[in-house]
């Protein structure tokens, strides 16, 4: 059974940019979504997601859980790390893209966002680790990254451990080269039901 009743929901608030075409790609590349939002990620644009996830997935609390949980990791990644910016009430925001897929045994959710090149070999090392390690292996790992202090280059990207915990899944990953100073980062996550 669907838990998604409504049709692809496409919520979309980017104006046109130098990186437009890769949030048009993967808008374009997963067309067959329930769920597509490309936008800033800022507090009420989470609310309003939040809510929709809340009621799309209420008859199932487990996987309305995980895919809650993974979704405020990817948010949090996206609003903080993302170099496509926008100014609201003096904060700087950042912007990309999230879209959840349901399948009859799974959800699939995708993100995406620009990140500087200086990134690119971080956020490439980081992945590669998370996904050769195992669930205690990753357990521990988090639980080392907590202790470090928060200006310590561990404490970086402790979301995407989250993520492959709380998924139980690889991160599925793909860093693409947007010009000399930016790459645009995507993260496809299988949540089973």
């Amino acid at each position: 059974m669907k838990i998604f009743q409504n049709s692809v929901n496409r919520y979309h608030s980017l104006s046109l940019n130098k990186y437009s075409p890769f949030y048009e790609k993967i808008d374009r590349q997963f067309k067959h979504v329930q769920f597509s939002y490309k936008g800033s990620f800022d507090d009420i644009n989470l609310s309003f997601i939040n809510e929709y996830i809340e009621k799309a997935v209420s008859e199932n609390e487990g996987s309305r859980t995980n895919l809650f949980r993974i979704f405020v990791e990817l948010a949090q990644n996206i609003a903080q790390k993302s170099i496509d910016k926008i100014n609201i009430q003096g904060q700087f925001i950042g912007v990309g893209i999230l879209l959840i897929h349901q399948a009859d045994t799974y959800f699939e959710i995708i993100s995406g966002n620009p990140a500087s090149v200086s990134d690119a070999q971080i956020i490439t090392n980081k992945c590669e680790i998370i996904n050769a390690l195992s669930f205690e292996e990753l357990r521990q790992m988090k639980r080392n990254y907590r202790k470090m202090n928060e200006g310590e280059m561990g404490n970086a990207n402790i979301g995407l451990i989250k993520i492959a915990l709380i998924s139980g899944s690889k991160l599925n990953y793909t860093i693409e080269t947007i010009d000399s100073e930016s790459i645009f980062f995507t993260v496809r996550i299988i949540i089973n039901k």
